[in-house]
């Protein structure tokens, strides 16, 4: 079919439409990204505004029933979408670049197709605070450029990545700090390789003291620069130590640790850390119960049941340890998150003891090589 192209509005606004398909090559100048939009949300309604003649927004809404593929071009000005689902209004943000709307198998798809300079402006914004050591900041930026980088490499899909913690935070041009878009500048261009393509980076709060192996994650083969490293100064010092979550200790009742093993509570008669990997963290937990065999189901398994059930700072890492205690298990442990990658509060840490960006992300990602910018 034909596409077919008009201006929404007349003048020189730049509000577009482009029905039946997503700009092609010519219209991108830049590197771009393309971003799922409310990720994990099914929606079934999205309004997206932008500049009209007069300065009187145009909005164009879309369905569940919507089936013309269709992206609107802001022409230099930001696109705002207001999305919902069943339960109602999910969000209202605002994006630079083009908004595309199609159908999808779980409701509405929306990609934002942006700058990828933009893109980890805005991620730095979800994932990182303004205040802290600027070389941890670049730090970042040049993690996310990587992450963002590596998962744009097939381009198999309507879009690269999502915006929800699947992939990286990614909230649009809202709550962009100066000093974070600073940061994203300095570094532009710049990206941590595996030979000569974006390295597979990942990144979470709080290490522990030890990063931790990607193979805990996928249980495969990984390369060397995600084996894991010690993340502790020449005083055997942790680089994360000043995290909010660096030491930390729950009770969690009975009832809701024989929900994790989905046992009757009755059933259950202990809980203990049956085998660790290198690095300390758990890899097999085992349930013990009245008259039958063990229950032993992976770290990772756990971990997410008990985020799911309890909320991610009850047990936040699997650097932990497992005693019967007062109302059910006390659960104590060190670190925020799966522990793989770039700690960033050791890359705080780094940074306070002096080291650049650079430095940072070499003692991360040992072995890989920086491009060029």
């Amino acid at each position: 079919m034909r596409r077919s192209r008009f201006l929404a509005c007349a003048g020189a606004a730049a509000f577009a439409i482009v029905a039946g398909g997503s700009p092609g090559a010519s219209d991108t100048v830049s590197r771009t990204i393309r971003v799922r939009l409310f990720k994990g949300r099914s929606l079934i309604r999205a309004d997206v505004s932008g500049p009209g003649a007069g300065g009187i927004p145009q909005i164009f809404s879309f369905d569940a029933n919507t089936t013309i593929k269709t992206t609107l071009i802001g022409g230099g000005v930001p696109l705002t979408v207001t999305a919902y689902d069943a339960d109602g209004l999910v969000a209202t943000r605002r994006y630079s670049g083009q908004i595309t709307v199609a159908q999808a198998d779980d409701g509405i798809l929306i990609v934002n197709t942006v700058d990828l300079e933009q893109y980890v402006g805005s991620v730095l914004a979800a994932e990182i605070g303004p205040s802290w050591p600027y070389e941890a900041i670049k730090a970042q930026a040049i993690a996310a450029r990587t992450f963002a980088l590596h998962a744009s490499q097939a381009r198999t899909y309507a879009y690269d990545l999502g915006d929800d913690t699947s992939s990286q935070v990614y909230n649009g041009m809202d709550s962009i700090d100066q000093r974070l878009t600073a940061a994203a500048q300095a570094t532009a261009g710049i990206a941590l390789l595996s030979g000569t393509s974006p390295a597979e980076v990942f990144y979470s709060a709080a290490c522990g003291g030890h990063t931790a192996s990607a193979a805990e994650l996928s249980g495969a083969a990984v390369p060397p620069y995600l084996r894991g490293i010690a993340d502790s100064d020449a005083s055997g010092r942790a680089y994360c130590s000043k995290a909010p979550l660096f030491n930390w200790q729950n009770t969690v009742s009975a009832e809701s640790m024989a929900s994790i093993f989905d046992l009757a509570t009755s059933d259950l008669t202990g809980v203990d850390v049956t085998a660790t990997w290198p690095d300390g963290r758990a890899r097999f937990i085992a349930a013990h119960r009245h008259g039958g065999a063990d229950i032993t189901i992976g770290g990772r398994a756990f971990y997410a049941k008990a985020a799911a059930m309890l909320g991610y700072k009850v047990i936040p890492s699997l650097l932990l340890q497992i005693q019967p205690g007062p109302g059910g298990y006390q659960v104590t442990g060190h670190g925020l998150g799966h522990g793989v990658g770039m700690c960033q509060w050791g890359a705080r840490g780094r940074a306070d003891a002096g080291m650049n960006a650079q430095a940072i992300l070499a003692s991360y990602f040992p072995g890989t090589l920086f491009s060029q910018p």
